[in-house]
């Protein structure tokens, strides 16, 4: 084989290489911003939104990194320096295939820990709220029997 046709499939070798499937790993700049938006999202109480726009739109994640990217010199006009310093990490991270996958799992962690704080919060606050009701009224108290009380 001719050297020049080496040098041909050595730069063809990975032309059409792909990522691995799985959730991508995120650069520690990436996983900065990555890890602000979706705590925003889940404050937000927007998890299962989300959760529908990442999956609908997967196959065009690229597409949303090239509109990030097209926006950027309007970001950076309209936004702290910060901000716009976090669109371009996540438009880096939305290039590469798994970050769906990466989103998906966050969200869903993030959900979860919210939803497990909201229940022990729940049964934290319940037997609370019965002795300040008795606190506020104790002829009311007084007078309760067994059948009274809620199960």
């Amino acid at each position: 084989m001719s050297r020049a046709a080496e040098g041909w499939r050595a730069r063809l070798r990975h032309a059409f290489a792909v990522d691995p499937p799985g959730p991508a790993a995120p650069t520690v700049d990436e996983e900065a911003s990555v890890e602000w938006l979706c705590r925003q999202v889940s404050r937000r109480g927007l998890t299962t939104p989300a959760l529908v726009a990442l999956e609908t739109c997967r196959p065009l994640n690229g597409l949303s990194s090239a509109s990030l990217r097209m926006l950027q010199p309007t970001i950076e006009v309209l936004l702290p320096e910060t901000a716009a310093t976090n669109v371009e990490h996540f438009a880096s991270f939305l290039e590469k295939r798994g970050s769906v996958d990466h989103l998906v799992e966050r969200l869903e962690t993030l959900e979860a820990q919210r939803e497990d704080a909201r229940r022990a919060a729940r049964r934290d606050a319940a037997p609370d709220a019965a002795d300040a009701a008795d606190a506020t009224n104790p002829a009311e108290s007084a007078t309760r029997t067994e059948d009274d009380v809620e199960p």
